[in-house]
């Protein structure tokens, strides 16, 4: 019976998921600004999804809504809380803050952009590898939260 509910969580999960990926997506691109600062300037056939991760469009105008909003894409309110999502909210904003001077004093010449810019890259896949990490965690401890309460 457990495998049965199991299969069932997992589809509604993964049905959840989908949702608020699409969801959240559609709300980067129409919080995406065109390069004079206004909003819905994404350009859908032009530009990679990936540029909606981005701090800066490639115009460079700033571009921090849509970013933020691609970290919290996965974080489920039932095995996350306000916290947690504003814990990473708060680390990707410091993380933005500090990819931004250094960005900076690459652009005036007072960093170089090698490594500077791999640097930053490699801190950015170290985070985002830390942030499946978090969610994993979280969904065992919620699946056997779960397994405990049917149990009892």
């Amino acid at each position: 019976m457990f495998q049965h509910e199991f299969k069932m969580l997992w589809v509604k999960v993964l049905w959840g998921v989908m949702a608020a990926f699409a969801a959240l997506l559609a709300g980067a691109m129409l919080l995406y600004p065109d390069p004079a600062g206004r909003l819905g300037g994404y350009p859908f056939f032009h530009e990679f999804i990936s540029a909606l991760g981005m701090t800066k469009t490639h115009q460079g105008v700033p571009n921090l809504l849509p970013c933020i909003l691609l970290m919290l894409i996965f974080a489920h309110r039932d095995y996350c809380g306000r916290a947690y999502k504003l814990g990473w909210c708060a680390a990707a904003a410091v993380i933005l803050l500090a990819e931004g001077v250094a960005l900076a004093l690459v652009r005036h010449g007072q960093w170089p952009s090698r490594p500077t810019n791999p640097v930053i890259q490699k801190i950015n896949v170290a985070v985002f590898l830390l942030w499946v990490a978090a969610e994993l965690i979280l969904y065992r401890r919620y699946l056997a939260a779960r397994r405990t309460a049917a149990s009892q």
